[in-house]
């Protein structure tokens, strides 16, 4: 699972290297998320799912998951350490969590130039 996954360049990376695992693409964006939709245009990514909700009112079964992925979205969440926490949650023993923060507030106006 990507969590605040944005526009979808790693769940749909991640779709398509792990062809039979299910990705789920959550954003609570919906415009993030139909820019997200759009990209998979012309590729085969059947096994992609996108959830459009605030990461903390996402219900996944306690141990489900054998991996999420969050770039750049910690520092987004209000509660962020109660975020940490329901994704460990979700994640089934020995599952992997592959977290990039820079954490701080980041000014992507600058990404840009």
């Amino acid at each position: 699972m990507a969590v605040g996954a944005g526009t979808g360049n790693f769940s749909i990376k991640l779709a398509q290297s792990f062809p039979t695992c299910q990705v789920i693409h959550l954003d609570e964006n919906a415009e993030m998320n139909r820019l997200a939709e759009r990209k998979t245009c012309g590729r085969h990514v059947p096994n992609l799912r996108f959830v459009t909700t605030e990461v903390e009112a996402a219900r996944f079964q306690a141990n489900s998951l054998a991996a999420i992925i969050t770039v750049h979205a910690l520092y987004a969440f209000p509660q962020p350490k109660d975020v940490i926490a329901q994704m460990f949650n979700w994640l089934e023993p020995g599952g992997y969590l592959f977290a990039c923060n820079a954490g701080r507030m980041l000014n992507l106006i600058n990404w840009i130039w």
